[in-house]
């Protein structure tokens, strides 16, 4: 797999555990030691990302056609992955740092929504910015050096 396709990959499943999370954490801090809301966590925040960045592309898009611009069909979506996994970490740290932490996936949800709404505005520039990235480091400098053998 490329490095693209493990930049995406990462960002996917943590977007998904920072949900799990969330609900876990909410329901750890409502006393509620019986219930288990991994899942559902997972589940909500994997709806408002989604919701979030069809509304920003769908703005995104009106915007380009009244330009008189094609429609953008988005190929690699990186911007809304990576938007969404940053404004779920920030909805949660948010959320701490007021205090309140009975609404811990809720405030999850809704910096998911609100990062997948920004991340579609410059998804097309995501991905040439993370291969301008990689493309300066050295493959060999990620993998592991080759023992030596001393043949005799």
């Amino acid at each position: 797999m490329n490095t693209l396709g493990k930049i995406r990959q990462k960002c996917f499943f943590g977007l998904m555990l920072t949900g799990g999370v969330a609900g876990v954490c909410e329901q750890h801090w409502s006393h509620q030691a019986l219930t288990f809301n991994f899942f559902s966590g997972l589940i909500l925040l994997g709806t408002a990302a989604f919701l979030g960045s069809f509304l920003g592309f769908f703005i995104k898009n009106v915007f380009r056609i009244m330009r008189g611009l094609n429609a953008y069909m988005g190929q690699s979506n990186d911007g809304v992955i990576i938007g969404s996994l940053l404004g779920a970490l920030l909805g949660i740290l948010i959320q701490a740092l007021v205090g309140d932490q009975l609404h811990t996936a809720t405030s999850a949800c809704a910096g998911a929504g609100l990062g997948g709404f920004i991340g579609a505005f410059p998804d097309e520039m995501v991905p040439d910015m993370l291969r301008l990235l990689y493309e300066q480091d050295n493959e060999a400098d990620f993998m592991e050096p080759v023992p030596e053998t001393s043949e005799s």
